[in-house]
C-alpha cells in the first residue's frame, strides 16, 4: 500500500473515526464527520505538499496533519496518481479539478532524488536505474562490474557532502541486497573501503552480524535488526557529523561509531543484485 485513500461513505451523523468520511482510512481520524445525508453533493478539498496533508469537506477543515509526524503515513508514498474508488451501488462525481503546486522540501532540507529521473546523480560501473511513479529502481546489478578492484554498480551524488542527516526509504526483493554508501571521496576502488557502507539485506528477523542489515562494512555490527521483510518499506535515517555516524533504520537505533576514515565524500546507492531488484524514494538531505 503506497498512497493513502481520503475516505467517502453514506455515514452522515456518525462519529468521526479512522473510517468514517473524511478520514485517512486507517491512519488518521477526521476533526469532524461533516458528510451529508445520501443524494446530496459534497464538495471535497484536499492539499498535499510535502509532508503536509489537509481535507476539507463542506468548507470544514477536518484534516490538518505532518506525515513526518505520523508513523504509519510517514512511509506512505509522496508522489503518484490520484483515484476514485467504487466498492458499491452508485456513486457520482463532478467538477474534479487540480492545481500543481512546487513541492519546497522542509526547513533546510533538499530532496536529491526529484522522483521524476536521475539528474543530480551519476552512474559508476554500470548497472541500470530507472524512475518509475516517484520510485527510483536499481535493476540488472553486478557484484564486481567485471573488476575485482571495484565495487558493485553504484549511483553517486553530483557533489559532495560532509556532516549531514540524510533520511530514505528502500525496499528490497527476495534475496536482494544494497548498500547506502557515505562520504567516498572518489569513484575509483571500492567505495565501501575509501568511505562507508551501510549493509542492507533481505534478511528480516536475522540475528545482527557483520553481514546483516545495518552493518557498517568491515567496521561495525548492528545492535539489532529491525529490518522488514521483502516487499515492505524500510526508513533509514543517517547522521554524520565530525567523524561520528549514527545510524537508525526504522526508527530503531543500530549503529553509533566513530570513525576518521573519511570526513567528506559523496553519497551513493548499491546495484549489486543481479536478475534482482531495489527501490528507493523520499530521499533527502539535510546539512549539518
Amino acid at each position: 500500500m503506497l498512497g493513502f485513500e481520503v475516505q467517502i461513505l453514506d455515514d452522515y451523523g456518525r462519529k468521526p473515526g479512522l473510517g468514517t468520511t473524511g478520514s485517512l482510512y486507517r491512519l488518521v481520524a477526521p476533526r469532524k464527520n461533516m458528510s451529508r445525508p445520501a443524494g446530496q453533493w459534497n464538495e471535497y478539498e484536499i492539499y498535499c505538499n510535502g509532508p503536509r496533508i489537509r481535507v476539507k469537506l463542506n468548507g470544514e477543515l477536518i484534516i490538518d496533519v505532518n506525515a513526518d509526524q505520523v508513523e504509519n503515513l510517514r512511509l506512505r508514498s509522496r508522489y503518484g496518481y490520484i483515484g476514485l474508488q467504487k466498492h458499491t451501488r452508485s456513486v457520482a462525481f463532478r467538477n474534479i479539478r487540480i492545481k500543481e503546486l512546487p513541492t519546497p522540501p522542509p526547513e533546510n532540507w533538499q530532496y536529491l532524488f526529484n522522483a521524476r529521473n536521475t539528474r543530480g546523480w551519476k552512474v559508476v560501473n554500470g548497472g541500470r536505474w530507472r524512475v518509475s511513479v516517484g520510485v527510483l529502481r536499481a535493476l540488472g546489478g553486478a557484484a564486481r562490474a567485471g573488476n575485482p578492484a571495484q565495487a558493485c554498480c553504484w549511483l553517486r551524488t553530483d557533489r559532495k557532502y560532509r556532516d549531514f542527516v540524510l533520511e530514505l526509504e528502500y525496499r528490497l526483493s527476495r534475496g536482494s541486497e544494497t548498500g547506502i554508501l557515505l562520504r567516498v571521496p572518489q569513484e575509483d576502488g571500492n567505495p565501501a573501503e575509501s568511505g562507508y557502507e551501510l549493509l542492507l539485506r533481505d534478511d528480516a528477523g536475522s540475528k545482527p552480524s557483520s553481514r546483516t542489515s545495518g552493518a557498517i562494512t568491515g567496521l561495525a555490527v548492528p545492535k539489532v535488526n529491525p529490518t522488514r521483510p521483502a516487499g515492505q518499506w524500510n526508513f533509514v535515517r543517517i547522521t554524520a557529523t565530525g567523524p561520528r555516524i549514527r545510524v537508525q533504520i526504522n526508527d530503531v537505533d543500530v549503529v553509533d561509531i566513530t570513525d576518521a576514515r573519511s570526513s567528506q565524500g559523496y553519497i551513493g546507492l548499491k546495484n549489486c543484485s543481479p536478475g534482482k531488484e531495489v527501490q528507493f524514494r523520499n530521499i533527502r538531505l539535510k546539512e549539518l
